[in-house]
C-alpha cells in the first residue's frame, strides 16, 4: 500500500432474516346474551313463618304452616290466586287463597291449616301458587314434619318482619 492510497472499506453485508409473520386472529364477536324475560306470574320462597323443617309434632296435632313468599313476577296476583296442594302427604287444607291483592317485588304470608298424621314418622307436603285460571306458577313450597309418640312437641317460631 503506497501512502497515497486510500483504503476503500469494504461493507459486509449480513443478510437479515425477514421479520416473523404472525397469524392473523379473526375478529370473535361477543356472545350474545338473550334477555332472560320475567314472566308475569312468578314468585320466590323468602322464608318459613312457621313451622321450621323436622318440627316434631304428636299423631293427630293441628298446626298451622306459614310461608313468606314473594311476588318476584311483573304482575299484580289478586285475591283470587291459590296455594294449593301439588304432591306428598295430604295433611288436611289442600287449597288456600291469597286473600289479598299483591303487587310485584312484595312478599306475603300465606298459611294452610294440617293435621299431622296418626303414624310416627316423617311427612311432606308440597305446595304451590296457581293464578285465577288454575295455573301453577312459580317455585313451590313445603312443609317436613317429624310424627312421635314420644308426647314432646318441638315448634320453633321464627320472629319476621315483612317489607
Amino acid at each position: 500500500m503506497q501512502p497515497t492510497d486510500t483504503v476503500q472499506p469494504t461493507a459486509e453485508v449480513a443478510e437479515t432474516a425477514a421479520p416473523p409473520t404472525l397469524p392473523t386472529t379473526a375478529q370473535v364477536p361477543p356472545p350474545v346474551v338473550a334477555a332472560t324475560e320475567i314472566p308475569c306470574n312468578n314468585s320466590v320462597y323468602v322464608a318459613d313463618v312457621t313451622i321450621p323443617d323436622n318440627t316434631v309434632m304428636a299423631p293427630g296435632e293441628a298446626f298451622t304452616k306459614t310461608w313468606r313468599i314473594k311476588n318476584n313476577g311483573t304482575c299484580t296476583w289478586d285475591e283470587d290466586f291459590e296455594l294449593v296442594f301439588l304432591s306428598g302427604t295430604d295433611m288436611g287444607e289442600d287449597d288456600v287463597a291469597v286473600g289479598q291483592t299483591i303487587i310485584p317485588e312484595r312478599t306475603v304470608d300465606i298459611s294452610v291449616a294440617l293435621i299431622a298424621p296418626a303414624t310416627p314418622g316423617q311427612y311432606t307436603a308440597y305446595f304451590q301458587l296457581t293464578d285465577a285460571d288454575g295455573t301453577a306458577f312459580g317455585v313451590s313450597v313445603y312443609v317436613i314434619i317429624d310424627v312421635s309418640t314420644d308426647g314432646t312437641t318441638t315448634i320453633t317460631a321464627t320472629p319476621t318482619t315483612t317489607g
